[in-house]
């Protein structure tokens, strides 16, 4: 297992703690890099039927993208995410 995702797991756990009703929540839906910054005061909302790490943030995985880049999520107030 890569290092980064092991460090991932305490991050990703939080979030969805903090941004998701718990039925979603423990599913672990959304699965966040450790290097990313998360800064959400809106709203998140997922269908019904989740499935675990459905949602990534912050993994690059394309040849062009530089693995060293930082990934930024900021939700404002008022402002949401509905997927």
């Amino acid at each position: 297992m890569k290092l980064s995702v092991i460090l991932s797991i305490p991050k990703t756990i939080i979030f969805n703690l903090r941004h998701l009703p718990i039925k979603q929540a423990v599913k672990l839906p959304v699965w966040v890099h450790y290097r990313t910054q998360v800064n959400v005061k809106g709203r998140i909302e997922l269908p019904k039927v989740v499935k675990p790490f459905m949602i990534r943030i912050g993994f690059h995985t394309c040849e062009e993208c530089n693995y060293y880049d930082e990934t930024r999520l900021s939700i404002a107030t008022g402002g949401g995410i509905t997927i």
